[in-house]
């Protein structure tokens, strides 16, 4: 067997999800956010991957690779939220309450974990905490002793000691706003890197409180890696009209370069921290526009193209895939119309792939399909076409992709299409078993109400 080598290694990391604390701490600031982080890991995992800063002492150019994804949370409190994780190929471990007071054993299990990792075969780089519990402060010292650099991510107030023990602060922010989308990635200040001294190490948290009392820990961003972008900026302008078209052009040449040196797209959260490092002020109010994506839409990208696919990307076509994935994308009449239904779809949606379509649309689809089978036969290729066309010219957008699903989901029921006449009410009730099974196999458990939802999304009234 042939091996392919590579020159630089990735930096192999570990996540480890105090699910119930941040949740609750989100939720605090805002209920959305906190949804948004429970339904949507993949977005902030990739953002973890590829908008984290390096680290001193590790190759700058080495990408981060998070191997190991564990989520500790309550199931009886937050078990709904248990199926994004497990789409999103993370381990889930249940924590439930112990106490009359409601306390959990999941710092327990993360601490024994984030210890048996210690001694793997695979010799992690980095270990990151989500979590503000200052519980954790000894194991990220004793990760300190092995070597290992450490990442937490603290929302609201937590101890000193707890972010001193951590190589790097992610500032909750900066996470917000572009993990999560929470400001149409806004200004905020990047994520921070704690430098601690090197001659000595603490030996315990009241060593290290001792040294926070004598000792400033400086906090400076982490620098912009010369093999990831060979833009070096030129002398900054003072402001002024001028001065801002030279910002602009002064960012885009830094966003052409840093996109065609990238041997994949790049998410903006990713540009939007380069410009913060070469051009601070720019970043104070992205020159009055508010947000980065705003600002990014004044600048000129040469033949760059930008992608809605979240969280955001710019690519250069000629050498890039176009970015696949959820655009987020929603249907405003649909969800004013039938709130609780548009929910539940978006839901499942998220955790099967069925395309998330009006009951109205997906009328005008089974009708198209079961017209075109009957009119000229079976064949998925040809029909999937025919049903896009035919569904455009009732103005209904219902992409090829869609139409191949559910083409796809009623087959695997045991549907064959072609030997009898089709109907629009037989393809909806064989789309709705499919997604049951969908739904099932998501570990996604549907009251009665929902059902009675979910059947009258695909059967219109």
């Amino acid at each position: 067997m042939q091996y392919l080598e590579c020159n630089t290694r990735s930096m192999r990391s570990a996540v480890f999800v105090d699910f119930d604390n941040i949740f609750i701490r989100l939720s605090e600031l805002d209920a959305n956010i906190a949804r948004t982080f429970a339904t949507r890991p993949l977005d902030w995992i990739s953002w973890l991957e590829n908008s984290l800063p390096p680290y001193a002492g590790i190759d700058a150019g080495a990408k981060r690779n998070i191997l190991v994804r564990r989520c500790y949370l309550n199931p009886k409190s937050f078990g709904n939220f248990r199926p994004y994780f497990i789409r999103g190929a993370f381990e889930t471990v249940d924590c439930p309450s112990l106490t009359t007071q409601g306390k959990t054993s999941a710092d327990v299990h993360m601490v024994v974990d984030l210890l048996d990792l210690l001694d793997h075969k695979v010799n992690y780089d980095e270990f990151i905490i989500m979590s503000a519990d200052a519980d954790f402060t000894p194991v990220l010292l004793k990760l300190r002793k092995w070597d290992r650099r450490t990442a937490v991510l603290a929302v609201g107030s937590t101890s000193p000691a707890y972010r001193a023990a951590s190589d790097l602060v992610i500032d909750q922010d900066v996470f917000i706003e572009e993990a999560l989308g929470g400001g149409n990635m806004g200004y905020s200040e990047p994520a921070r890197i704690i430098r601690r001294p090197e001659p000595q190490a603490a030996n315990g948290t009241s060593a290290l409180i001792s040294d926070l009392s004598g000792t400033a820990h400086v906090e400076i961003p982490a620098p912009v890696s010369p093999e990831k972008s060979a833009y070096t900026p030129h002398a900054r302008p003072n402001g002024g009209g001028t001065g801002m078209e030279k910002q602009k052009e002064q960012c885009s040449r830094l966003v052409q370069t840093f996109v065609r040196s990238s041997p994949e797209a790049v998410t903006m959260a990713q540009l939007a921290y380069r410009i913060r490092q070469a051009f601070p002020e720019v970043s104070l109010d992205w020159q009055g526009k508010g947000s980065f994506k705003l600002f990014l839409a004044e600048l000129d990208l040469g033949t760059l193209a930008t992608s809605p696919v979240i969280p955001g990307y710019v690519y250069d076509p000629l050498r890039h895939m176009a970015p696949a994935g959820d655009t987020g994308i929603r249907d405003e009449v649909f969800e004013a119309a039938e709130p609780e239904m548009a929910a539940l779809a978006r839901k499942i949606h998220d955790l099967t792939d069925t395309p998330y379509l009006s009951p109205t649309h997906y009328g005008v689809l089974f009708s198209a399909i079961a017209q075109e089978i009957n009119q000229s036969g079976y064949n998925m290729t040809t029909v999937s076409k025919a049903v896009r066309d035919r569904c455009k010219e009732k103005e209904v957008p219902v992409a090829r992709q869609h139409v191949n699903f559910v083409l796809r989901g009623i087959a695997f029921t045991g549907h064959r299409f072609g030997e009898g006449r089709e109907s629009a009410g037989t393809l909806a009730e064989r789309l709705l078993a499919n997604t049951l099974n969908l739904c099932e196999n998501a570990q996604l458990s549907l009251t009665e109400t929902e059902m009675a939802l979910l059947r009258r999304w695909f059967h219109r009234q």
